[in-house]
């Protein structure tokens, strides 16, 4: 990081693509434990389909409800 420009570190720090659909986010519960966790969110409707604990791997959509088998198909 120390090599990096400014702009460099801006763009690297900073923004982020923003996804249309399905994404897979960590996120840090701040206003109780304070645990960071993992989650399955539609950029779309802002619903979270799952979440599971930091560390683990991605989860497997498809079994969850159909609704959420859509949104997948639907990528």
């Amino acid at each position: 990081m120390t090599e990096m420009t400014d702009e460099e570190f801006e763009a690297f720090f900073f923004l982020r693509d923003n996804v249309k659909g399905l994404t897979f986010e960590r996120w840090r519960h701040l206003n109780g434990c304070g645990r960071f966790f993992n989650a399955a969110r539609d950029t779309v409707s802002d619903k979270f389909l799952t979440t599971y604990k930091a560390g683990l791997p991605k989860p497997d959509l498809s079994t969850l409800r159909p609704a959420t088998e859509a949104i997948v198909r639907n990528l």
